[in-house]
């Protein structure tokens, strides 16, 4: 549905820099979820539990009881100790029971053709359980109304002790870099538990925190991590200069095994914890997509919306009524036989001004060799060839 999932992100990008939890309580009412992880119309006869475990599995807690600094906590043999148990699944699914869509126009609750995917769910009394609940140490009495038990789940999962280590490395992780300290993750963690004002879960301070961190500030000297195609993509076309309905990004990313809105599962496209083919050890979350085939389609991809991504190109066509896609190469052709000037802009918009001496005079040789008697339709040539070097090597593809 593509309201509910637009409400969705909507959640995301409204709360993007305000407080986790205020991200989990949406979260958890937000009918898209109720319906992808069954809350929706969870019933006290036979709560479901799905919601209920992928809320602490995913969202908040983990699996295992993590150390301020990320790192598992294990029991005198060695080994590491569940964060939860299935009785507190259980428990939470009970809390959590009783919630259903609202309906559009007025209509019943009763009605399930009039789903309003645009509002938080609402509550379905005669579903609830009204029982007591007891989970990851918190009660909640028999009889507490509905809001009283949701609230009660989402401060249980963001309070609890793993939930800003947990978090911080994921977020480390997509942002920054694959591999973060522990040190690293512990300094985040400790600016979710308290920003400085006495506020847990303030995001802003934590993105503030894991961008400004000394391990993400060291540029090339560190491994970075690999860009993910939906961001390959993107980072590309905002290079060069692209407008876009977004179509032809879908298909391409598609291609390169990371479809728009179509994770294969709850776990994303690609698990945390992957390990890096020969890695020694190191994390690379992204790898994962990394096949014979999406590897080929990576770099096609590269080639064609450079070298070949002229605007005659076919898959940048409009379709039904809607823009297309439009690269920008007046403004590369504008640099007429300055070649200097493009690759500053390349060093600038594709490698954050980490080209060295020998990579700017690989691209001076390679750009001097395509040869046109039409000034602008040379610059623009050049240009193509000298981003299909760049952004086809390790220091573009790779964010440091």
């Amino acid at each position: 549905n593509t309201a509910g999932l637009a409400t969705f992100n909507q959640i995301l990008l409204s709360n993007a820099f305000g407080n986790y939890r205020g991200i989990l309580k949406a979260v958890t009412l937000n009918p898209y979820m109720g319906d992808y992880l069954d809350m929706a119309d969870s019933n006290k006869s036979q709560p479901n539990e799905n919601y209920a475990r992928e809320l602490m599995q995913l969202f908040s807690v983990g699996t295992v009881l993590l150390n301020p600094d990320g790192t598992p906590q294990t029991d005198n043999a060695g080994a590491t100790i569940a964060a939860y148990s299935n009785t507190d699944v259980k428990e939470v699914a009970r809390a959590l029971s009783g919630w259903t869509y609202a309906r559009l126009n007025g209509a019943a609750l009763t009605d399930n053709t009039n789903r309003d995917w645009t509002k938080p769910m609402v509550v379905y009394a005669a579903r609830y359980d009204t029982g007591a609940k007891s989970f990851l140490g918190k009660t909640v009495p028999a009889n507490a109304t509905q809001q009283v038990s949701v609230d009660a789940v989402v401060d249980a999962v963001f309070n609890h002790p793993n939930t800003g280590p947990y978090i911080c490395k994921r977020l480390i992780q997509q942002l920054t870099i694959a591999n973060p300290t522990p040190a690293y993750v512990g300094r985040v963690a400790a600016v979710f538990a308290d920003n400085g004002a006495g506020v847990r879960g303030d995001m802003k301070a934590v993105v503030k925190a894991i961008y400004l961190d000394s391990e993400a500030r060291a540029g090339s000297q560190l491994p970075g991590k690999v860009k993910e195609p939906v961001l390959l993509v993107t980072s590309l076309a905002r290079a060069i200069g692209y407008t876009t309905d977004g179509y032809a990004f879908t298909t391409r990313d598609a291609g390169m095994g990371q479809a728009p809105f179509r994770a294969p599962s709850v776990f994303n496209y690609y698990p945390y914890d992957f390990p890096l083919p020969q890695g020694a050890g190191l994390l690379s979350p992204v790898t994962k997509l990394m096949t014979t085939s999406t590897i080929i389609a990576r770099h096609n991809f590269l080639y064609d919306w450079t070298v070949g991504g002229d605007a005659t190109r076919g898959e940048f066509k409009p379709t039904l009524g809607a823009t297309g896609t439009i690269p920008n190469w007046a403004s590369w052709e504008a640099n007429g036989t300055n070649d200097g000037k493009t690759i500053d802009r390349i060093n600038l918009v594709l490698l954050n001004g980490t080209m060295t001496s020998a990579q700017r005079q690989a691209l001076v040789t390679a750009m001097a060799a395509v040869k046109n008697n039409d000034p602008a339709l040379q610059a623009r040539k050049r240009a193509q060839v000298a981003l299909y070097i760049a952004a086809s090597s390790p220091l573009f593809q790779v964010d440091r």
